[in-house]
């Protein structure tokens, strides 16, 4: 590729043409408005120079001013395209002196056709030039300045970011500076000049490493403008890999980048590539910790871990998760991803917990969870009282006739003297009495047989017919012990969907998530039947639900007046259906719900009044 050269007149308008080697940089040739940036006079009879760079290079503008009108000059324009800058940064001084000497002297121009008849090789690199730029900057230069001749600036230093900044920067002999116009321009002469560098990309080598390079913000396919003497980051980008940043100090104007031989990648392992699950089913993600002992970095926005590629075969896992005890296992993590990810077992929490029944000698242990703790694991009995890991049951039937004694003298102590019976009803009266307290102080004690548990209490009692009844009893607890633990895990784990869930789903609660014991729980909520919403919590033992305990308290206030359900359900219902419905799309978000009965028991308390 070689330079180029134009001739540009300013009189009357604006001419320009080719002299040699035309080309699309000469349209980028402008009138420069010197008048508006010099001082000139019919007595000036020096050369000025001015840089300007656009997309495709530099252009060397050597100016004589013309005293025909103010703002006309005649210009010689050297073309440098960019990817010749550094070839032929030794030539372009020489150049622009005999550019001067022409135009100075009146000299024909075709005498300069010499110097456009070599090939420089060309060396293309990106010139970020700012979108939005200022008219014009000077530079002095001369006695007392550190670039003591035109020479310093040209040649390679044309290529300074400064000089980007602005649409044309004059050269002007320091003894010259009074005929700037400096409140129109920027003063660039105490600026540093730095040696400017291209850095060429390691193309084959991001290949081989099957990556991408960037720098400054954009990809790294090309050489790059730079300066000596600065170190320069580059980001190496790999897919499913961290970012790798590779510093290079620039100590050479034309330098290749080398990357290391050997790149250790790090890869991105995402919580999604672990699909962990309890014995009930999977885990929230959101609530499980990951660690891996071989782990680099932790990005917690992404939700991954960083391994080094050499340590995936072998890594070691730590999962963690609430209720459940750790797992720590040696894992192969190269093959999993959150398309396939690697499938994680919990063991859920257990301890000893110590079960007696009040009133008897019966004491067992059981391993249970801390959900399962205060859940009675015999059929027909409570808890009583839970302190620490020690729980105390009673008998169902014991309450409840503790509570009948309690309401018999009750009854027994309303009697007062004017209710004393004649001699012969005292008689009768205290005989049925005396049964009654007979009847109310016995009772039978069942045997008890669970899992470690061992030995039973037996009130005192005659005939084979309770020896069966006891056989019969724990037969039915071995039977119930299994289907208890798996209501109560169910039922756990409703509380859990009920609490934590937003919006409730029609489709969950239907499914099989549940054991269909939801079945039917949505519909209900939905269309208001209100009864069977309570009727299913109790038999469901979902006192524990905060969310229910809410639900509960509203439906009770709705009860309390027949108008309440009747303003409800004419709210809810559009003429074309036949049912009045909450929610159309299969949703049920709970404060919404519970919003809409409360707007109701307003709407209806207000037209009261």
């Amino acid at each position: 590729m070689k330079l180029a050269l134009y001739q540009q007149l300013v009189k009357n308008g604006e001419d320009s043409k080719a002299l040699f080697n035309p080309g699309n940089i000469g349209s980028k040739i402008f009138d420069v408005k010197i008048e508006g940036v010099l001082r000139l006079n019919s007595d000036f009879k020096g050369i000025t120079s001015m840089l300007s760079f656009n997309s495709l290079g530099c252009l060397v503008y050597v100016i004589k001013p013309l005293f025909s009108r103010l703002g006309d000059y005649r210009a010689l324009v050297l073309a440098i395209p960019k990817q010749v800058a550094f070839a032929a940064a030794e030539d372009i001084a020489s150049i622009v002196k005999k550019m001067e000497d022409t135009l100075a002297n009146g000299k024909d121009e075709q005498e300069l056709a010499s110097c456009f008849e070599k090939d420089y090789k060309e060396l293309d690199f990106d010139c970020d030039l700012p979108e939005q730029r200022n008219r014009y900057a000077f530079r002095c230069y001369g006695k007392g300045c550190k670039q003591g001749a035109l020479e310093d600036l040209l040649g390679a230093n044309i290529l300074q970011e400064d000089y980007f900044k602005y649409e044309g920067v004059f050269f002007i002999p320091v003894e010259h500076d009074g005929l700037v116009r400096k409140e129109s321009m920027d003063n660039l002469t105490a600026n540093k000049m730095a040696v400017p560098a291209v850095l060429q990309p390691p193309t084959a080598q991001c290949q081989k490493a099957g990556c991408k390079a960037w720098i400054a913000g954009k990809e790294f396919d090309k050489p790059f403008l730079t300066r000596t003497g600065i170190t320069v980051k580059i980001t190496l980008k790999k897919d499913g890999c961290v970012d790798r940043d590779e510093k290079v100090k620039v100590d050479n104007q034309v330098m290749p980048v080398d990357l290391p031989e050997k790149i250790d990648w790090w890869r991105k392992i995402y919580a999604k590539s672990f699909s962990i699950t309890g014995e009930d089913g999977p885990l929230k993600e959101s609530e499980t910790q990951l660690d891996i002992q071989e782990k680099v970095s932790v990005n917690k926005r992404e939700r991954f871990i960083a391994v080094p590629e050499s340590k995936l075969g072998k890594a070691h896992l730590i999962v963690n998760h609430d209720g459940y005890e750790p797992m720590k296992k040696v894992v192969d993590l190269s093959k999993c991803s959150p398309e396939k990810p690697l499938v994680v077992k919990l063991k859920r929490t257990r301890k000893k917990v110590s079960y007696k029944v009040a009133g008897t000698k019966v004491a067992f242990d059981l391993e249970r969870t801390e959900e399962e703790k205060g859940n009675s694991p015999l059929q027909g009995f409570e808890v009583q009282e839970v302190k620490d890991n020690e729980v105390v049951l009673r008998s169902k039937a014991s309450r409840k006739n503790e509570e009948r004694r309690g309401d018999e003298r009750a009854r027994l102590a309303d009697f007062d003297d004017d209710d004393v019976p004649e001699e012969g009803e005292e008689r009768s009266h205290m005989k049925v009495s005396k049964k009654l307290v007979t009847c109310l102080a016995s009772g039978l004690v069942a045997g008890l047989l669970v899992g470690g548990a061992s030995g039973w209490f037996l009130g005192k009692h005659n005939g084979e017919k309770t020896a069966m009844m006891m056989v019969e009893q724990q037969r039915l607890a071995k039977e119930r012990q299994e289907q208890m633990r798996a209501d109560s895990i169910i039922s756990v784990d409703i509380v859990h969907y009920l609490d934590s869930v937003t919006p409730w789903k029609k489709v969950d609660m239907d499914s099989a998530l549940f054991q269909g014991k939801l079945n039917g729980f949505y519909d209900a909520l939905n269309t208001y039947s209100f009864e069977t919403v309570q009727v299913m919590g109790d038999s469901l033992n979902l006192q524990q639900s905060k969310n229910l305990q809410k639900l509960d308290s509203v439906i009770k206030v709705m009860n309390q007046k027949p108008e309440y359900k009747q303003k409800l359900l004419e709210t809810s219902k559009k003429p074309e259906e036949t049912v009045p419905v909450f929610s159309r799309d299969g949703t049920i978000t709970l404060a919404n719900f519970l919003g809409k009965l409360e707007e109701v028991i307003k709407i209806v308390d207000s037209e009261k009044k």
